[in-house]
């Protein structure tokens, strides 16, 4: 959910800080949202797609780019953009609560540790 706009009651540096906040939010949102939309239609899109659209659609999965190795037809790549690559553990995680099994949540989200406390 996104907050209101902040009043302008004043024009103080905490107003300013907070409304570009706000901005930064409310973008955060839109990229998240069209993501999701993405996600769920990769295949309609790769498929529909012109070839500038697949190349869109490959450097924003694969941001690194893709490579091929001739002699053992293996794609490989350096780096998978960090929505997809969590859809795969998303998805079993939706799997095993359909099935009834605990799963564990910390599994989810980044582990953070103050320094020196490992």
């Amino acid at each position: 959910m996104i907050p209101k706009i902040p009043e302008k009651s004043e024009n103080s540096v905490l107003t300013k800080v907070t409304t570009l906040f706000y901005i930064v939010l409310v973008r955060q949102q839109k990229a998240i949202n069209k993501a999701f939309k993405i996600s769920s239609n990769l295949n309609e899109l790769w498929v529909s797609g012109d070839l500038t659209q697949k190349k869109k659609l490959q450097n924003l999965v694969f941001p690194s780019g893709i490579g091929y190795n001739k002699l053992n037809g293996e794609v490989r790549t350096k780096k998978v953009n960090s929505i997809f690559s969590s859809i795969p553990m998303i998805s079993e995680g939706l799997a095993q609560i359909k099935n009834g099994e605990s799963i564990n949540f910390d599994q989810f989200s980044a582990k953070v540790t103050l320094p020196g406390s490992q």
